[in-house]
């Protein structure tokens, strides 16, 4: 054997670095055929060849920094802020292209910092249209309302009756109005509205037998409470209530005005009189991109 052959059986066809053997320290390598520097190790992911005859270009560097990410995602939602107080409802804001080019960030920042934005009802966006800001959320209290609703500026907030209906009240109502099943209690319900845009969907469900007259009187009453306390003589006082959201139902979106499965803010309660026994069961669905709480919690809370 020569001594070409014995070291060809020697030497392996690789390394354990996975290199062939032009990787060999000892050999030179022809000017044709690139460095051991420049061969790569072998890796679990298939990546191109980069010494391949072909010209390659140059990567252009990431738009966005992984360490500087989040800093510019603060900016571009702080910048989208500022268009929207300063805008006007139904103003379009800037392309997402512009706005990437206007705040040196990728558009994915934009893109990102929009969407949320989007989800938070602070701004719509229109299949092929663009973006828009949308009206200004409106603060409505939680206790029943006997007065308008306060609005910004000068939104007018108005009450429009539904519908009143007499009926026999199912288990769980005749147990929450401490009733028979059966018994008829009147249903009221009425539409919220701001600008002539509804806003909530309320409705309150009494016992027929204590409130003479309702289903007529409560047709022309401003607030349902208010017509207990000065009619009837009721001394209100709240008892229970829960808040959660829920999909908006088919009818519910359409009173509402709204998209069928957006989110609703939903509260439930149950009124009791100075005699602790219970004279309403009341739900309101407020629009979730419309609406918001406010309240004073207790000092110590």
């Amino acid at each position: 054997m020569t001594p070409l052959q014995a070291g060809a059986l020697s030497r392996p066809a690789t390394d354990t670095l996975g290199r062939g053997p032009s990787a060999n320290p000892d050999r030179h390598p022809s000017p044709q055929e690139p460095t051991t520097g420049s061969l790569r190790r072998s890796a679990p992911t298939l990546r191109l060849d980069r010494w391949t005859a072909r010209p390659a270009r140059a990567a252009a560097p990431p738009a966005v920094s992984p360490g500087t990410t989040r800093e510019q995602y603060k900016g571009a939602r702080l910048h989208l802020l500022r268009l929207i107080s300063s805008a006007s409802p139904g103003t379009a804001i800037p392309s997402e292209r512009a706005l990437s080019e206007q705040l040196a960030v990728s558009r994915g920042t934009i893109r990102t910092a929009i969407d949320d934005l989007v989800r938070e009802g602070r701004m719509v966006r229109i299949q092929g249209s663009g973006t828009y800001v949308v009206d200004a959320k409106i603060d409505c209290p939680l206790r029943p309302q006997t007065a308008a609703i306060k609005t910004p500026g000068e939104s007018v907030s108005t009450t429009r009756v539904l519908s009143i209906t007499r009926s026999p009240a199912d288990h769980e109502v005749a147990a929450l109005l401490n009733i028979v099943k059966g018994q008829p209690i009147v249903t009221v319900e009425r539409i919220r509205e701001v600008d002539d845009q509804p806003i909530a969907l309320e409705r309150s469900q009494l016992p027929y037998d204590r409130f003479p007259g309702l289903v007529d009187a409560a047709a022309g009453a401003v607030s349902l409470h208010q017509l207990l306390s000065t009619r009837y003589k009721i001394k209100l006082r709240i008892g229970t209530e829960t808040i959660e959201t829920a999909p908006a139902l088919d009818r519910e979106a359409k009173l509402l005005a709204m998209t069928p499965g957006v989110p609703l803010l939903v509260i439930c309660r149950q009124t009791f009189d100075e005699n602790n026994l219970p004279i309403e069961v009341g739900r309101s669905a407020y629009r979730g991109d419309r609406c918001r709480f406010t309240t004073r919690p207790l000092a110590g809370w």
